[in-house]
């Protein structure tokens, strides 16, 4: 850069130089014809050029060069915490063993401890399977595993601790006629829970979701009809209601009748202590007694053998009179199993006898389309045969 300049002000010095050098030596000739006033005022003036170009000479050589401007950097700060990523911990695999074993500990837990209690439900087959960790991403799995526990941390960091494994169960089940008139929670069909099962066999296991129903209509539950439902010619509904109506109006001691108002006070709350309990407790008198005894959609409706004092003053609270004798209460309240009863058919109605000691005569209901649940039994009369 300076020897490109220093050449450019040698240039205009010789240029100027050769000026000056043609100037004196047309002043000689000049002088002669001019005079010497003339020729003052001549190399005045060449003086001045000759200083202004020197002058201009050095401040075009000495003028300062500026330096080329340096390209912007950007600061390099050491990187904070909130800048470094989040790395989460893998979960370890699951060997075959430890799987199988995980399944086989969580249907064992589901059918023996989580559906026992049946709450107006028939439970039937189901399947437990291993849920692998490529799925915990899922949007359903991702929200059990990262929701908070009581101590704090959540079920996602107990599986990446490798303490335990998650399985799937799949089970079917189907509402108890009387779960209908309660308003279930789920209603019936496929439904599948998941599970948390230690490895560590001696710490339970637990159920870490709600119902979650089947979205496949591939996996849609189809209930098989009862052995004896097809025999009479009924759903399932009407069946069982009819097996708990005459096992509910056997334990409370009812021989003789055509109506509940037939009964002595004690023997009518009886049987509603009895038959509330496969309602779960929920049902009020009114909705038990048009449901057992009127072909009715008005459960509020008040039988013609009851006023509202009587009804007002019925306590059902606990049992108050005895069943008829021999007669054994069932296992449970799902159970299915006739008993004592033989069931026979007669057009619309049916016979419910126990043989040589009592009948119950009922009429079929097929229910109001409508509501596509209250098909059902009516109790119309009672015999004892003994």
């Amino acid at each position: 850069m300076y020897q490109a300049v220093f050449i450019a002000c040698l240039t205009k010095g010789l240029l100027l130089g050769l000026a000056v050098l043609a100037l004196l030596a047309a002043a000689l000739r000049l002088q002669k014809r001019y005079g010497p006033q003339w020729f003052c005022r001549l190399w005045t003036k060449l003086a001045v050029l000759a200083l202004t170009t020197c002058c201009a000479g050095s401040m075009v050589a000495c003028k300062t060069v500026e330096p080329l401007p340096e390209e912007p950097t950007t600061a390099v700060s050491a990187p904070s915490e909130k800048d470094t990523p989040v790395v989460t911990p893998e979960p370890p695999p699951v060997s075959v063993e430890a799987g199988a074993t995980a399944v086989r500990r969580g249907a064992d837990f589901l059918w023996s401890e989580y559906l026992t209690d049946g709450n107006g439900y028939y439970y039937h087959s189901g399947a437990c399977g291993l849920v692998e960790p490529a799925d915990y991403d899922s949007e359903e799995i991702a929200a059990l595993l990262d929701a908070p526990r009581t101590d704090g941390t959540n079920w996602r960091d107990y599986l990446n601790d490798g303490q335990g494994a998650l399985v799937k169960a799949t089970f079917e089940a189907e509402l108890a006629p009387e779960a209908w008139y309660r308003g279930p929670q789920y209603g019936e069909g496929r439904f599948h829970v998941y599970l948390i099962v230690p490895f560590d066999e001696a710490q339970p296991c637990e159920v870490i979701s709600g119902w979650q129903s089947a979205n496949d209509p591939n996996q849609s539950a189809h209930f098989e009809i009862l052995p004896m439902a097809r025999e009479l010619d009924l759903t399932n509904n009407q069946y069982r209601m009819l097996l708990h109506q005459c096992n509910t109006l056997a334990q409370a001691g009812a021989r003789d009748f055509s109506n509940p108002g037939d009964w002595p006070q004690d023997e009518l709350e009886t049987y509603l202590y009895y038959r509330n309990r496969y309602y779960s407790g929920q049902a009020d008198a009114l909705l038990m007694l048009n449901t057992d005894f009127w072909d009715t959609t008005d459960w509020n409706r008040l039988p013609g053998y009851l006023t509202y004092d009587e009804l007002n003053a019925l306590d059902f609270s606990e049992p108050k009179t005895a069943a008829i004798p021999g007669f054994t209460s069932p296992e449970s309240l799902e159970s299915d199993d006739p008993g004592v009863w033989s069931f026979t058919r007669e057009g619309a109605y049916l016979f419910a006898e126990w043989p040589g000691v009592q009948e119950y005569v009922f009429n079929v209901y097929n229910g109001d389309a409508k509501l596509k649940f209250d098909a059902r039994t009516v109790c119309v009369s009672g015999r004892s045969l003994s």
